[in-house]
């Protein structure tokens, strides 16, 4: 990866990933993620990968096929 792309890629992805550890979130948990759109995209793949339940509640109805690309329900 280009490190132009990859510095973004790095930065957002340890400001979505440091919650979840913070809150000892598991692959075993149900976890719920409000809104779709700039980092929450990345937490629903992290989510995803460590196979947890994912709840997603947007206002914008025409996300739901973005929520269910990246890993939710």
């Amino acid at each position: 990866m280009d490190t132009r792309a990859a510095g973004p890629q790095f930065c957002g992805g340890i400001t979505v990933f440091n919650p979840i550890i913070q809150n000892h979130i598991r692959g075993t948990d149900y976890v719920a993620v409000v809104g779709i759109g700039g980092l929450r995209h990345m937490v629903l793949q992290f989510l995803n990968s460590w196979d947890c339940e994912i709840a997603v509640f947007s206002t914008n109805s025409e996300k739901e096929n973005d929520a269910r690309k990246f890993g939710g329900p």
